[in-house]
């Protein structure tokens, strides 16, 4: 029996977001000189908090960065904050987080790299990070409003990591005999698919292979 060529695109999807972008990479060093990859965090939740030691807004909401890791940490979420001081502040800085007790990892951005990356304006601001690297929420400024803001996405995006994904085929490509079909699915149920190709592995967003006899 000749064999027919199915080239799948798949995409793995957990949630439907309005917006979403991928967040920039970067590597900084924090206090005691160790690198800090975002890439390393992925699977997880990140907040990420871009801040200066003479912004009054940024030290108001350290104490409530610090309540959101204690509170979801072990859920999975990572919370860093990045100092875009100078480096004749960076002491001062140090200070600042010893004296706000913070026990989240404090990053330097000396050449205001990652805050270029990010198009900060307005300080702190404050971005949130889903499991595979998408910014989905950005916050600028701090005010008591953010804190249950804040608060609601991380739970949303928590809730993401313990929800199993929905698979869903689409733009399939049919070769040999099935070529004369024209065959375009713009969604196919998993249920649908045979079960032993439901075992075969795919990448997110990568085009695979299955072989159907």
């Amino acid at each position: 029996m000749k064999k027919l060529i199915f080239t799948l695109s798949i995409m793995v999807i957990t949630a439907l977001p309005a917006r979403t972008e991928p967040a920039p990479e970067f590597t900084l060093p924090d206090a005691s000189g160790q690198a800090f990859a975002l890439s390393r965090q992925k699977g997880k939740i990140v907040l990420l908090s871009f801040w200066a030691g003479y912004c009054k807004p940024c030290l108001a909401e350290m104490p409530m960065l610090e309540n959101l890791r204690k509170t979801y940490g072990d859920s999975g979420l990572m919370v860093a904050g990045i100092c875009i001081d100078t480096k004749r502040s960076q002491a001062k800085a140090r200070e600042i987080a010893v004296k706000q007790r913070v026990s989240y990892p404090i990053l330097y951005d000396l050449g205001q790299k990652a805050m270029m990356l990010y198009k900060v304006g307005p300080l702190p601001s404050t971005f949130l990070i889903d499991k595979r690297g998408n910014i989905r929420y950005h916050f600028e400024g701090f005010t008591e409003k953010t804190k249950a803001e804040l608060a609601q996405k991380i739970k949303l995006l928590l809730a993401e990591l313990k929800a199993p994904p929905v698979v869903y085929f689409t733009g399939i490509e049919c070769k040999g005999k099935a070529a004369g079909l024209k065959g375009q699915a713009d969604s196919v149920a998993l249920a649908s698919i045979p079960e032993k190709y439901k075992k075969l592995t795919f990448d997110n967003g990568s085009p695979a292979e299955a072989d159907y006899a």
